[in-house]
């Protein structure tokens, strides 16, 4: 809510305050972004896009919307470079933001850049300790580096403060995946004892 407060003030600045602070000046704002998630829900990622550089004109110092339209980029039109460049010139603006560090490690890691998209995500930590989204980002990172046990510890903690399930889905999914990739490595480290034993047995 924006509030002007003065004594005997010009009616031009009055009108000027209404015109950008009004609920229609806020609407119009966001109507393309509002826009261009419902062409996402649609599937009409052509026509998204369109909408998100139309909102982006209209707001072009609103770091949570460069967020937004970065992670089109990067997921639904698979353009992990333009979202990259959009969530770095949004980090300008909001250096700070965990959410805009998450961005960035998003698209590095789509780039396979996975030790940069590791750092990015430890940021968003550094900024928010109790990030749910920086923690299952690190999960990703932990499991291609084969880092089994980090990866579940990390999932643990993000399940802990998660408290309005808006990742457990993904993470109990992610906890699946790691734990089964964890009982194949022993499987194999198993027959490859096995193996061995076997070798040992035989006559010379």
């Amino acid at each position: 809510y924006s509030r002007m407060l003065g004594i005997n003030l010009d009616p031009a600045v009055v009108g000027r305050f209404q015109s950008i602070f009004s609920k229609a000046r806020f609407e119009w704002k966001r109507e393309p972004a509002n826009s261009a998630n419902a062409c996402i829900q649609a599937s009409r990622h052509e026509a998204a896009a369109v909408a998100y550089r139309e909102a982006l004109e209209r707001q072009p110092y609103n770091w949570l919307l460069m967020s937004e339209a970065a992670r089109f980029l990067m997921f639904s039109l698979r353009d992990a470079h333009a979202g990259l460049e959009l969530a770095r010139a949004a980090l300008v603006l909001n250096p700070c933001s965990s959410e805009l560090w998450n961005t960035l490690g998003d698209g590095l890691f789509l780039r396979e850049r996975v030790d940069e998209s590791q750092d990015a995500f430890q940021r968003a930590l550094k900024f928010d300790p109790e990030d749910v989204r920086a923690r299952y980002n690190l999960s990703f990172v932990f499991e291609h580096a084969k880092d089994y046990a980090s990866a579940l510890k990390i999932i643990a903690e993000a399940l802990s403060l998660d408290t309005r399930g808006a990742y457990r889905e993904g993470l109990l999914r992610k906890q699946g995946e790691v734990l089964l990739k964890l009982s194949g490595r022993f499987h194999q480290q198993g027959q490859r004892m096995a193996n061995r034993v076997t070798d040992l047995a035989r006559p010379v």
